[in-house]
């Protein structure tokens, strides 16, 4: 994906770019490369669920200047996951901190939307359909 957003900056850096998600979800990693080169953009974003946009997938959904989703679609937050059980301590402590700086990012995108009190909606999964959405503001558009 990186290497198509960067070839569609150069091709025309004044036409939007459409990303289409159907994402059960993915690394915090990804999404944050991802997130990087998107808050460079020269123009407008726009994505568009077409199924599921699940954890970092809806992260990424945020990233949109516009949000739309088709009929159907799915969507869910959550704060960020981590598998560190079986990390050194020291180990968990760094991923902690890390962990906490993503979720940073996240709340900022979902300042984007009508929900209050973001940090502590995210502490659960919270699943929508495209109308909810559309209500608490994390769509700005159904097709």
């Amino acid at each position: 994906m990186k290497k198509k957003i960067l070839y569609l900056y150069k091709k025309d850096p004044k036409l939007p770019i459409t990303i289409y998600i159907n994402s059960f979800g993915g690394s915090a990693d990804d999404f944050l490369m991802i997130y990087g080169l998107l808050q460079r953009a020269p123009c407008k974003i726009i994505t568009i669920v077409t199924g599921y946009a699940y954890s970092a997938g809806a992260d990424l959904l945020m990233c949109g200047d516009e949000r739309h989703a088709y009929p159907g679609s799915r969507i869910m937050f959550h704060e960020l996951s981590l598998g560190i059980a079986y990390d050194k301590l020291h180990e968990q402590e760094h991923n902690i901190k890390e962990a906490k700086k993503i979720n940073e990012i996240i709340t900022e995108l979902m300042k984007k939307t009508k929900i209050k009190n973001i940090a502590e909606y995210l502490k659960e999964d919270r699943y929508m359909g495209v109308e909810e959405a559309l209500h608490l503001g994390v769509l700005t558009k159904k097709i």
